[in-house]
């Protein structure tokens, strides 16, 4: 597992799993967790996404 995103207190973190290849938000690197937003691009080692659709949970 490299990273997860959660759900909590109404925002979505995203917390590095101690991956060798690093986790970005917005180009730069996590370390331990950081909020992330509708728009913000995370990377996974070379790979980059777009997070689109990330809204708060019902419930």
């Amino acid at each position: 597992m490299h990273a997860e995103l959660r759900h909590q207190g109404g925002m979505w973190v995203l917390r590095d799993l101690g991956s060798t290849n690093g986790t970005t938000v917005n180009g730069r690197r996590v370390v331990g967790a950081a909020l992330v937003r509708e728009g913000d691009q995370v990377g996974f080692g070379q790979m980059t996404f777009r997070l689109t659709g990330v809204r708060p949970a019902s419930g």
